[in-house]
């Protein structure tokens, strides 16, 4: 698990340093995924 954290962090470093928007969040929208399944 500690193994995780630090590649997320080193992830977080990495985009910043390269000026890339990214996001740990990931989500969806119930009602729509069900209405395209």
């Amino acid at each position: 698990m500690q193994l995780a954290g630090f590649v997320g962090q080193r992830v977080y470093l990495l985009r910043n340093y390269w000026g890339v928007d990214c996001s740990g969040i990931g989500a969806f929208d119930d009602d729509e995924t069900q209405a395209f399944l």
